[in-house]
């Protein structure tokens, strides 16, 4: 048996959304203005130090931020950019809003399932349910044939006479079918990817693949396919017949791509209030940009294609095939 292992070297490009919404928060605050930017996976500011490198490595996220604090709450809260409660928090020294520190804490929190922001259940943690959105799509995908592979059998007659037999066998063959991401989206939770096998291998080969792209950059499936061959094969009288099965093999490989759905909310809290609010629950299109937000990478794999068998007379008693000089 031979397998196939086909791994992508290109470099990945990493979408880090935490980052991108610590970069949208200083600049939508102002300068060590926030106490609290949170995706759905714990309070990032003490992960995420106020730095020029953050904001330049994600200065499209920074600009979105300082354009969304020259709108008014009015137009804010038209875009879909909610404010929290502005009541009530003066009263309270620690900024705290029922069990949680809304300012300082990690507030998404779960209720029977449902995750969403402390004191708000209307709106949901984004990253809770950031994920796959519709099936993976392949393109550019290529068939290659590949070297075959030879299995040999000896069936032995000691008769005097030539038979004729009724012949079977399995044969069994392994591959390594090989994701490879080029971009990934990091939300510092789980980032499933998950599809069935290209429709270029329907014909050969059925399998299932997924990824965590938030802690992989690549994954491996081993496949395993049997082939059965049963037909009559004429035996020489004393002798040995050699059948040889020859497997046909082809290699795969290109481009996958799936769309990331980053839905709900994420939410900030600046020290000092901006539009009368030191609260807002932010959609991801005003800090990763309209999007579409996609994850791709590369394929590439093998299968066992069809067979075909060719008769050898050998001297009786041969088992090898270096021994069958016919």
């Amino acid at each position: 048996m031979l397998a196939f292992l086909l791994v992508s070297a290109s470099a990945v490009e990493y979408v880090d959304v935490s980052a991108k919404f610590v970069a949208y928060a200083q600049s939508y605050c102002g300068s060590n203005n926030v106490n609290n930017a949170d995706i759905g996976n714990g309070n990032l500011v003490t992960t995420y130090k106020a730095s020029r490198r953050l904001i330049v490595e994600n200065f499209e996220s920074a600009k979105l931020g300082a354009q969304m604090r020259q709108k008014t709450k009015e137009e804010l809260m038209d875009l879909g950019i909610m404010p929290g409660r502005a009541a009530g928090w003066k009263n309270d020294s620690s900024l705290e809003l029922g069990d949680c520190n809304e300012q300082w804490g990690d507030t998404c929190v779960d209720s029977a399932g449902l995750y969403h922001w402390c004191n708000y259940s209307q709106y949901k943690c984004m990253a809770k349910y950031a994920g796959q959105s519709g099936d993976v799509t392949f393109s550019d995908m290529n068939a290659t044939p590949a070297t075959p592979e030879p299995y040999n059998f000896f069936v032995q007659n000691g008769l005097d006479t030539e038979v004729t037999a009724d012949w079977e066998q399995t044969i069994t063959d392994t591959n390594t079918q090989s994701m490879s991401s080029s971009t990934a989206y990091h939300i510092g939770d789980t980032l499933t990817i998950s599809a069935s096998a290209p429709s270029i291998m329907s014909g050969s080969l059925s399998f299932d693949w997924s990824m965590n792209m938030n802690s992989a950059s690549s994954t491996t499936k081993t496949t395993t396919q049997t082939f059965t061959i049963n037909q009559p094969i004429p035996e020489q009288p004393d002798a040995a017949t050699m059948v040889q099965v020859t497997l046909s093999k082809e290699t795969f490989s290109g481009a996958w791509k799936a769309a990331i759905s980053l839905p709900y909310y994420a939410k900030l809290w600046c020290g000092n209030e901006v539009n009368g609010h030191h609260e807002w629950f932010v959609p991801a299109s005003y800090f990763m940009g309209a999007g579409p937000y996609e994850g791709t990478g590369t394929f590439t794999g093998a299968a066992g294609m069809t067979t075909e068998v060719s008769l050898y007379t050998c001297a009786l008693g041969t088992t090898s095939s270096e021994d069958c000089n016919n």
